[in-house]
């Protein structure tokens, strides 16, 4: 995210999920970064608040290194005609068509994920 903010100031990063240990240590490293301003952390959202979450966002990301094996979130957000930027791991690449409806990314790497967004 930080390499997205130095060229999209007012880029925002909405994190949805279960605010854990994991989560904690994320909003740590962003005030390290200087980029807190930049992320909110919505916590878990129910049906109704994701698709808001989705409708209100310009793209999704699922950069996730675990291999899912059917990434349902990027049909959500295809469904509300979100582009998706999604990890080479798992099903997530058998649903984006690179280039098309989003882009698959290999989520170690930084600099090609940032450009992508």
């Amino acid at each position: 995210m930080a390499k997205i903010i130095h060229g999209l100031r007012e880029a925002i990063l909405l994190i949805a999920g279960q605010k854990n240990n994991y989560s904690e240590e994320m909003i740590r490293l962003a005030k390290d970064l200087g980029i807190d301003r930049n992320i909110i952390f919505a916590g878990w959202l129910n049906k109704a608040e994701l698709r808001l979450a989705y409708m209100a966002s310009d793209v999704i990301t699922l950069p996730s290194i675990y291999p899912e094996p059917f990434g349902m979130i990027a049909l959500e957000a295809m469904a509300c005609k979100k582009p998706v930027i999604g990890t080479c791991f798992g099903g997530t690449k058998e649903i984006i068509k690179d280039g098309e409806t989003g882009y698959v990314i290999n989520p170690n790497d930084a600099d090609s994920f940032a450009d992508k967004i």
